[in-house]
């Protein structure tokens, strides 16, 4: 029996490649009719995001024409982050906000290139580092996590829950950093204002109890209970208060 040469399977590899070929067009083509349904009823696409690095997916690099990406970019796309260990979920309140982020992007028209998140982000405290997950592929340990609205969390955390000690940061410059519990403000901490103003105090889930000390920007200070103002202290008394409560 005589065994094929490299010569004779040349053209077999020529018809898969072009089997390939047809197959990748025919996905495209698909993909982009289904888009302009897309772009019909002002509806958006969800895209998977992996890993730490967001970058440009297939159904952005695949054959695309200059006309065919142009549609594409006048698509709202809401991506949800999934670590490659998981099953990817879709949560209903993920899927509320991926739906609120598309209608502001249609009522505003402003559909960038750039993927808007409805779910949060994890990436590792220290560039190179991977990130910490338990044998059930769960963020667990210290690690930054970045919200749908662009808050920022670096800390601790146990099963992608905020848990421990770390800082949270809002889109606005304000900041709390101190203890957490099931992914809430939980415990002592200290509240930092982009207007100047810190607060430290005692909370259970999100919520201000017991005394509190606050001092403005302009260096006056007061005494906070479960958050309401109670009187104006001078900075001797807010010391004592700091102190007999173990505040921050």
């Amino acid at each position: 029996m005589q065994k094929a040469t490299a010569g004779d399977l040349e053209p077999l590899r020529c018809k898969q490649m072009q089997i390939e070929q047809k197959t990748n067009d025919r996905w495209l083509l698909t993909f982009n009719e289904n888009l302009a349904k897309v772009m019909a009823t002002q509806g958006f696409v969800i895209q998977i995001q992996q890993g730490v690095e967001r970058e440009k997916s297939f159904m952005q690099d695949a054959h695309g024409t200059k006309e065919k990406m142009a549609r594409w970019l006048k698509v709202p796309r809401i991506g949800i982050y999934s670590l490659e260990t998981e099953k990817v979920v879709f949560p209903p309140d993920h899927f509320q906000t991926a739906k609120e982020k598309a209608q502001e992007q249609w009522a505003k028209k402003e559909i960038g290139p750039e993927v808007v998140m409805c779910s949060e982000i994890f990436e590792p405290l220290v560039e190179g580092q991977k990130l910490p997950v338990d044998k059930d592929g769960a963020i667990t340990g210290k690690a930054r996590g970045v919200d749908a609205n662009g808050a920022v969390y670096e800390g601790d955390f146990v099963r992608h829950k905020r848990e421990g000690r770390g800082k949270y940061t809002w889109p606005n410059g304000d900041t709390y950093e101190g203890e957490f519990a099931h992914h809430k403000i939980h415990g002592r901490g200290m509240y930092r204002y982009a207007s100047g103003d810190v607060e430290v105090g005692s909370y259970e889930a999100d919520e201000d109890t017991g005394v509190g000390v606050k001092r403005l920007a302009d260096g006056s200070y007061w005494q906070l209970d479960a958050g309401k103002v109670v009187k104006k202290i001078s900075e001797e008394e807010a010391k004592r208060l700091v102190k007999q409560h173990t505040l921050p």
